[in-house]
Formats: structure tokens, sequence, C-alpha cells
């Protein structure tokens, strides 16, 4: 799967036990991102998988001049321990999305290859809630470097709702071209006190649910 600007920074009060916390705007999360970075969401029981291009990086890329828009906050509070807890609360509309069956068929909208080569694009809204930490001070890490080896982050939950509309694939077994929608929603929970970090859940990926549906309108 799948994130820096002037702060707004204050104190609270001697005596009280908040730490200090800074307010970002979303953009400095989202000028962070490298240029092929996109909220990628997997189905494991179906092999589905969902792509939307939250941060308009996939867009970027491709010249595709199809930028979402984003808004919300970022939050930095310093735990005191040499660490701060990053929270990105993000909500996305307008961004192209597309999704793929377990053996990689394009199941719904298209990619941006082929919205280069002409083809339609598909569109989705998304909030995206990622908390996670890092060393004090230090810049923003891209989405996929999150809780990577040596990187000195860790994620502590994922969640994000997301809901496209588009054509669906012949992958899907309905007529390619069928007017329907992609949809996903995912919790991940990654310091939960048991062993390994994870709920105890039978994939053991840290997300209890996460289904990936492609569907035509009305179903």
């Amino acid at each position: 799967m799948f994130f820096a600007g002037a702060a707004l920074a204050f104190c609270i009060p001697a005596g009280s036990a908040q730490a200090q916390v800074q307010h970002l705007p979303i953009s400095s999360f989202v000028d962070a991102q490298e240029i092929f970075e996109a909220g990628i969401w997997l189905d494991p029981a179906s092999g589905n998988l969902l792509v939307i291009d939250v941060f308009g990086k996939r867009s970027e890329f491709f010249h595709l001049n199809l930028p979402p828009s984003n808004s919300g906050t970022v939050d930095i509070r310093n735990l005191g321990n040499g660490t701060e807890q990053v929270t990105v609360n993000m909500q996305t509309s307008g961004a192209a999305c597309w999704g793929f069956d377990v053996d990689f068929n394009l199941a719904f909208g298209n990619n941006p290859g082929r919205i280069a080569r002409g083809e339609p694009a598909s569109f989705g809204d998304a909030h995206t809630l990622i908390v996670f930490t890092q060393p004090v001070g230090a810049s923003f890490p891209t989405l996929a470097d999150i809780g990577t080896e040596g990187s000195g982050t860790a994620f502590v939950s994922v969640g994000v709702s997301i809901t496209c509309r588009g054509e669906l694939r012949a992958a899907t077994g309905f007529p390619d071209g069928t007017p329907g929608f992609a949809h996903t929603t995912q919790r991940g929970l990654f310091q939960t006190g048991v062993p390994g970090g994870c709920p105890p859940e039978k994939d053991g990926d840290c997300f209890p649910a996460e289904k990936v549906e492609f569907k035509p309108n009305g179903h």
C-alpha cells in the first residue's frame, strides 16, 4: 500500500499533561509523497485490488491533468521520548481510481496508461486517516516508507473509506463498460499490545476487515 510547509504551533501552559502540538495544512504531507505514490488497497480474500490517486502523483507522472482536491489537517504531537505522533486526516474528492482482480486483470475503470491513450477515467472520493510515529523534527516519509526497517517510523493506525464511480470491466463477469462502482472501507491497527502488534485475525496483516468490491449500479 500506501504520504513540509509553515507550522502553526502552540504550547499548552506549564503543568498540563498535554504535549506541544503543531497543526500543518494537508499539503505538507501530500507534497512529501513521491511522484508515483498512490493509495493501494487489497482484499486478501477475493484478491481484488483498488488503486486511488489520492495524492495526484500518478496523474502528474502520466501528465493527465487530473489532480484530486484534498482538504484536511496534519497534527503533530511531541511524545516526549524523542518521537512525535503524526495524525493525517485527509478528505479527497475527484481522484482517479481503477481496480484489478486476483489475476491482475483490469476490473474497474482505466489505469493511467489507458487514460493517457484516451480511455475515460473513473473518479472517487476518499477519507483517509493515518496515525504514525517518527523522530522529532523529521521530514515526513512517503506512505510506502512508513514502518519500513531503518526509517524510524511506525504505524499506529490506518483507516480509509473509498467510493469510486465508473465502468466495470469484463473481468468482473459483467459486460465491459457496465456503469458501476468500486468501494472499500479498511481499518488497520498496529500497536494493540498483542504479539506482533496486530489484532488476532487469520491473515495477520493488522487489518481485521478489508473487503474490496466492484459492483454494477443498483447492487
